[in-house]
């Protein structure tokens, strides 16, 4: 989320008051010497100054690096003579893409029909439930012994009947705007276009790096691993040999659903790496709403780029980590949060959208119970108590606040449903296999058959955090602010100069909020 923030500084530099001028000539001097000290400074692994890297770039395209005096070593052809063994595998993303959409399509009718938002939030939105409810099926399937093409299709058919009826009722009816749209709507055409002409490289660049076969130990002992061998199995079973497969496996869904499309383990997993990579595109539209509708666009071209071009972005894009999903439905849940005061009309209906979205994010990893869904729910009952926007189409008078905290109880039920339906069949799983819904975790709560408290005590030291010392965390903000090799000196650089912005742009003390109690669960578990 950091990326939606450090764009607020570009309102602050249009500000005609002369605080205002006086702030933007704070901002850019610190922005400046920031990004000065940033690029000057070190990483590790290669332990070089980030200066360097751009001489060692040139030098490897002009066929000057060092490493050519070393002695040859065999290197496997590659090349974009070989992109055609990979379009069969793009052909197959598109196919589960496709079914996720249907679902996604079919989830928006129901809960949020007429509601005219942003094509970038409507794709984000149906995108995300959709895939969250194609894992979900491919779970079902994989529980029931039948990984087949057919049995994953026929869910998506359902659900294409159901899209195509509501369209059929609610034929005459028109879109209307329930939320208002921000009062800067035009866009600088330069911007656009530079932003364009590195977006779109960046793309192709990560779907055509999410296809390299996978090296990572992770995702080859377990990411792959356990979808491989269900795969291989025909169903999807306790696998008492990796314990990792009892996390709830959301994007390991979708790779093994990739390998029933393409019929071969090997090939499947690289399919679903590609839709994997798909959740970056999708963060970064997310990314492009929120500064869109609470900033301006020349800002959300700009948040889209950086978020884009952040390293660890193109890094999660080429291995199968579930960290890829777990941003996006942060990025996407909060996006949800923050308009379901703002739709009056459609309050019930974002709000199972934001549990669903909040709910698919610890579908992903269980830190999304921490870091997405308690901070997604605390978002809409802060934003429960400021000002709403009226709907446009509704004539009955707003009540929320003649009623205390009572109106919040149907959102926040619906927003538990959302969160439920996509977490519980995993939590069921683990419950009948093991007798602990979250196992391996919280043994002292639940045990587990499958486990022991001598394993457990392995466990814990093993997967918690080395230190917590106060002392440290300084230390622990400058590595993620600069000394971390896979973040982008854009994100600290703009972040602290938007702290102007607190009260004029009314998203911000929120997001600022999230951004803290992530840096402090991090530090804590």
């Amino acid at each position: 989320m950091t990326c939606t923030i450090y764009l607020m500084i570009f309102p602050l530099l249009s500000r005609p008051a002369r605080s205002s001028t006086v702030l933007g000539l704070i901002a850019a001097v610190w922005i400046c010497g920031f990004l000065w000290f940033f690029f000057r400074s070190s990483i590790a692994d290669p332990d070089l100054p980030r200066t360097e890297l751009w001489s060692m770039m040139a030098d490897e395209v002009l066929g000057l690096s060092d490493a050519r005096s070393e002695p040859a070593r065999p290197v496997p052809h590659s090349g974009i003579r070989f992109l055609s063994q990979r379009l069969p595998l793009f052909s197959w993303a598109a196919v589960i893409l496709f079914l996720a959409a249907v679902h996604g399509d079919a989830i928006f009718l129901l809960t949020l029909r007429r509601c005219r938002l942003f094509w970038t939030e409507q794709v984000a939105i149906r995108f995300g439930t959709g895939l969250g409810i194609l894992s979900v099926v491919t779970l079902c399937c994989g529980l029931a012994g039948h990984l087949t093409r057919l049995a994953i299709i026929v869910p998506a058919l359902f659900s294409l009947a159901v899209s195509c009826f509501i369209r059929w009722k609610s034929g005459k009816e028109t879109a209307v705007q329930l939320v208002q749209s921000p009062k800067r709507e035009q866009s600088s055409h330069v911007i656009r276009m530079l932003a364009l002409m590195v977006i779109v490289p960046f793309g192709v660049y990560l779907f055509l790096g999410s296809v390299s076969p996978p090296t990572d130990f992770d995702v080859r002992e377990y990411h792959l691993q356990g979808p491989k061998e269900w795969f291989q199995h025909g169903k999807i079973n306790f696998l008492p040999h990796n314990v990792y497969t009892s996390f709830p496996f959301l994007t390991e869904m979708l790779s093994l659903t990739g390998m029933i499309f393409a019929d071969d383990w090997w090939h499947g997993a690289l399919v679903g790496q590609i839709v994997l990579a798909s959740f970056q595109i999708l963060s970064t539209l997310s990314v492009f709403s929120i500064a869109r509708r609470w900033i301006c666009m020349d800002a959300a071209w700009l948040a889209a780029l950086i978020f884009l071009t952040t390293p660890w972005t193109l890094r999660i894009s080429l291995i199968a980590y579930a960290e890829g999903a777990l941003t996006f439905y942060l990025i996407t849940a909060t996006m949800c949060a923050l308009l379901v005061w703002e739709i009056p009309g459609r309050v019930v209906g974002i709000s199972i959208v934001t549990g669903l979205l909040a709910g698919c994010s610890m579908a992903s990893k269980y830190t999304g119970l921490i870091s997405v869904i308690l901070p997604t729910a605390a978002v809409i009952a802060i934003q429960f108590r400021k000002p709403r926007n009226a709907s446009p189409t509704d004539s009955e008078p707003q009540l929320y606040a003649a009623h205390g905290w009572r109106p919040l109880l149907l959102p926040a039920a619906a927003f538990s449903l959302g969160v439920a339906a996509m977490i519980a069949p995993w939590l069921l799983k683990n419950l009948v296999e093991t007798g602990n819904p979250v196992y391996p975790l919280a043994y002292s709560v639940f045990g587990g058959s499958e486990w022991s408290p001598a394993m457990d005590a392995i466990w814990k030291p093993a997967h918690a955090a080395s230190e917590h010392l106060l002392s440290r965390i300084p230390e622990h903000v400058l590595g993620a602010a600069i000394d971390n090799k896979w973040t982008s000196g854009l994100l600290f650089a703009l972040a602290v100069p938007s702290v102007f912005l607190w009260r004029r742009v009314k998203t911000l003390p929120v997001i600022l909020c999230l951004i803290v109690w992530g840096f402090v669960t991090w530090w804590a578990f």
